[in-house]
């Protein structure tokens, strides 16, 4: 038996995230098969039925006891060498963010999602996908997007034209967690993208309609551009990976930023935990300022606002 771990049973899908449990079912399955051990549990639920997932059922099933062994990322590639010798269940803790891996069973990932086809937009469509929210501070600078859009664009337009030339972008969107980020308005006025304003699930099957997608980076970016047959896709080079390499070994285009911003790529790759402390710790500061003296602010000016003795 291959005993699943999903950071606690309680915990919702779209808490830990939607990619890293498809992620992780999709691991657990694979490893299942190729070990010929029943998978205990998968996470599933109502978010994950539109992808249509089969998952493997069958295996088989051996004692769990005390001494039952844990293995992670590091431990994959030896234990599935192991196959049918694996005479013991295991507990697996790892993410499977792995690029071999990944590559490795590409198509065989791809068969376990059962997907409407789709008919593939105008080839000068794309979407964006800008991620940022908790890792805007590791997240790539303007000029990244800047230039992988002109460079789609110069691919695609006729040697004779401006590859700059916003007014073939008029069905191009941008998807992100934080519209209201400087760098998304931005990107929004300059090149005349359209926000999407689906759910988390909606968003990746939006995004298989389009020839041109360009990334930031985490599972959930990796997944939507996995799942689509897009002809063109960009990502970022990344200063400091917060997931595994799931990018680099696909064929995808690579666009590199170190150049455009030298001192923000040093900071992230050389000196990332202190980076990473200083700013989570700005962040918790901001609310506690805001707790303990925006928010009473708010409140006692409704209640002037109620009584009417004032006004504001």
């Amino acid at each position: 038996m291959l005993l699943t771990h999903y950071w606690g049973t309680e915990v919702s899908i779209r808490t830990i995230g939607l990619a890293n449990v498809i992620l992780k079912n999709i691991g657990y399955s694979i490893l299942g098969e190729d070990l010929c051990l029943k998978v205990k549990s998968y996470k599933l639920g109502e978010e994950l039925d539109p992808f249509g997932m089969e998952l493997w059922k069958d295996g088989r099933e051996f004692e769990v006891n005390s001494k039952i062994r844990k293995y992670d990322d590091c431990d994959l590639s030896t234990l599935l060498s192991k196959g049918k010798k694996q005479n013991e269940s295991l507990i697996y803790e790892g993410l499977f963010q792995e690029g071999w891996f990944l590559k490795e069973n590409e198509e065989r990932i791809r068969n376990m999602f059962n997907l409407p086809n789709v008919s593939i937009r105008d080839p000068n469509d794309m979407i964006v996908f800008v991620r940022l929210g908790d890792v805007a501070h590791i997240a790539p600078p303007y000029s990244y997007y800047q230039d992988a859009i002109e460079t789609i664009q110069r691919d695609l337009s006729p040697k004779s034209k401006s590859y700059s030339n916003v007014s073939s972008m008029n069905n191009s969107y941008i998807a992100t967690d934080s519209p209201n980020h400087p760098i998304v308005k931005r990107l929004i006025k300059k090149y005349c993208l359209k926000l999407v304003k689906y759910n988390d699930v909606d968003t990746i099957l939006f995004a298989r309609e389009f020839d041109n997608i360009i990334l930031t980076a985490g599972t959930y970016n990796w997944l939507a551009a996995f799942l689509s047959k897009a002809k063109n896709i960009i990502y970022p080079e990344h200063a400091h990976f917060w997931h595994g390499d799931i990018y680099g070994i696909f064929n995808w285009t690579k666009i590199k930023w170190r150049s455009k911003a030298p001192l923000r790529y040093l900071i992230i790759n050389r000196y990332f935990q202190q980076y990473d402390d200083f700013i989570h710790f700005y962040r918790y500061l901001k609310r506690i300022i805001r707790g303990v003296i925006i928010s009473p602010a708010i409140k006692i000016k409704g209640f002037l606002r109620k009584i009417g003795n004032f006004k504001f």
